[in-house]
């Protein structure tokens, strides 16, 4: 029997269309404020998509006192996955 995909819920489809309309690279706290959420919701999303390839982590310099992950969404992934899914 195969597995019946879960479709995608409006607070993840928010979180990543934000993530997708910004150019740059965004911190948590910034990607909740523009998809109206929690901050400890837009983390668990992206830790979630981290792991399957989705999105792509990146530290600020050391030069910058403050220790702020930054979250980029990986577009080739997502364009491979539309490729699929329009086939």
């Amino acid at each position: 029997m195969k597995k019946r995909k879960k479709p995608i819920k409006p607070t993840e489809a928010r979180i990543l269309q934000s993530l997708a309309r910004t150019p740059r690279p965004l911190t948590v706290n910034e990607l909740a404020d523009k998809s109206s959420t929690s901050w400890k919701t837009a983390d668990t999303h992206l830790k979630k998509w981290e792991k399957k390839g989705l999105v792509i982590k990146s530290s600020l310099p050391k030069k910058f006192k403050v220790k702020k992950d930054q979250w980029t969404i990986d577009r080739s992934k997502i364009a491979a996955i539309l490729k699929k899914k329009l086939k």
